[in-house]
């Protein structure tokens, strides 16, 4: 009598860990309601020749560099050479690099919530802080992101992201 209660535990756990198992492996659709975009490259791929112009900005500043017959300058520093191209170029390969880990559709009235407003949005910002301000959080976080416009030759967009 003893064994067939150890017996039946014994095959409930194993049938317990193979289910837990299979759910687990299936990590894609754990996370994303719709499986289709995770891996993929987060940005269109673009050749480092055809870049023209970076612009880096947040809430309080934004850098401009521009690609000229000279090499890289800072647009906006009165076209200041820069020191090293090496790490433009390496930040352009780090956007091709990156890839989606994680889908999580957000609605633009949520963007204040996840830091990812746009550096010009004073309003939404002062008055999302404001709001932090009123349910007790002393000094709430600048909800705007960073952006980052890479552009074409020909003025076209090829990556506009807010980090």
């Amino acid at each position: 009598m003893k064994n067939r209660p150890l017996l039946f535990l014994v095959g409930v756990t194993a049938i317990s860990a193979i289910i837990a198992t299979s759910m687990l492996l299936d990590t894609r659709e754990r996370f994303s309601p719709n499986n289709e975009q995770i891996g993929d490259p987060l940005v269109e791929t673009f050749t480092q020749e055809a870049v023209a112009e970076i612009r880096i900005k947040d809430a309080e500043n934004e850098t401009i560099l521009k690609q000229t017959e000279n090499g890289w300058v800072v647009a906006n520093r009165q076209n200041y050479p820069i020191d090293n191209p090496g790490e433009v170029k390496q930040l352009l390969k780090s956007l091709l690099l990156f890839r989606i880990g994680l889908e999580v559709p957000a609605e633009p009235e949520h963007y204040a919530q996840i830091g990812l407003l746009a550096p010009e949005n004073s309003d939404e910002a002062e008055a999302y802080q404001k709001e932090r301000k009123e349910e007790g959080d002393a000094s709430p976080a600048d909800p705007r992101g960073i952006q980052l416009s890479v552009k074409a030759s020909d003025g076209s967009a090829l990556v506009d992201l807010i980090l």
